[in-house]
């Protein structure tokens, strides 16, 4: 019987404070809907293709080698070697 006493309680306990926290959201204010800070904050840096490896580099980081194709930016300096030692072969 003693574990029938408890098990009652405990139902009406968490039936009690499911009913708390009912009643407090329904009395407090809405919350602002708010925007994450990846959509409200600018873009600092954008990435650019390596394309020797194809990987993605952020331009600040990049290294970069300007030709007469334009400017090119690579993720590494062996990845830069390999291109300007490919560009030297087509020449």
């Amino acid at each position: 019987m003693l574990i029938l006493r408890l098990v009652a309680m405990g139902v009406l306990v968490y039936a009690g404070l499911r009913l708390r926290k009912y009643l407090l959201r329904q009395n407090s204010p809405a919350p602002q809907a708010s925007a994450p800070e990846a959509e409200t904050a600018p873009v600092e840096d954008i990435l650019v293709e390596d394309p020797i490896c194809q990987r993605l580099v952020p331009k600040k980081q990049a290294i970069t080698v300007r030709d007469t194709e334009g400017l090119h930016h690579f993720c590494s300096e062996d990845c830069r070697n390999i291109f300007l030692q490919q560009r030297e072969k087509d020449t």
